[in-house]
């Protein structure tokens, strides 16, 4: 079958599948338990770096090179129809590998795999124009999925270290999202996708403005420090 590619990202799309999945599995509250979404498709499986080099009998920087990433990979099985996401936990910082896990659940949700008909969903194996693509649609669903803006807006979060307490983010990306968020308020955006989003973080919202914001970032933190990614 003839696949056509469209180097045009498509992020309404990737927000509205984020969207979708955080109704799906009633999120409502941060940070959002992405692990846990993602173990909850039958025909995914998680596993870490570790469990390649172990299994294979290799070095960590063997199974970077072998993947081609130091982060993580989605990885999808033609003759099964099944899908298995690599990351690496040998990353000390959480928030960077609770958006690894988003990320390629969201090359996952949108069959990024499916639509390159690559089997290794990896930089070296994709053209430059899909690459590019399908990145920023990944980087666009884990954005949503991890920190939704609807959500951000309502709780005025406007630092990235309260950002990335209560989301569970790097300082990094906490950073990069309060920038999208901005520039979207800057040139109008409403953030007006999926209004059902902010009847089911209600209560959460209120909480947040009602307690002191520093008891939900000593829980969300205490929630990474469990290991609950």
């Amino acid at each position: 079958m003839l696949i056509i590619f469209n180097p045009q990202p498509d992020y309404k799309r990737a927000e509205l599948e984020a969207y979708r999945l955080l109704q799906n599995h009633q999120v409502r509250e941060l940070p959002v338990m992405v692990k846990k979404i993602a173990q909850s498709f039958p025909n995914l499986r998680i596993k870490t770096y570790s469990w390649v080099a172990e299994r294979h009998n290799m070095s960590l920087q063997q199974v970077c090179e072998l993947i081609g990433s130091d982060e993580g990979c989605c990885i999808l099985e033609k003759s099964t129809g099944r899908y298995l996401i690599l990351y690496n936990d040998h990353v000390t910082n959480i928030g960077r590998i609770r958006w690894t896990l988003a990320h390629e659940l969201g090359h996952f949700i949108l069959r990024h795999n499916e639509r390159t008909d690559k089997a290794v969903f990896a930089r070296s194996e994709l053209t430059d124009d899909e690459y590019e693509a399908f990145e920023k649609e990944a980087n666009c669903f884990a954005r949503t999925l991890l920190a939704p803006p609807k959500v951000i807006t309502a709780l005025g979060i406007t630092d990235e270290q309260t950002l990335a307490s209560i989301c569970g983010l790097s300082l990094e990306a906490a950073s990069n999202v309060l920038k999208f968020i901005k520039t979207g308020i800057e040139i109008g955006r409403t953030f007006s996708e999926a209004p059902y989003i902010l009847n089911q973080f209600r209560d959460f919202i209120l909480s947040y403005k009602k307690e002191n914001p520093l008891n939900f970032q000593e829980i969300a933190t205490a929630k990474q420090t469990w290991g609950w990614l």
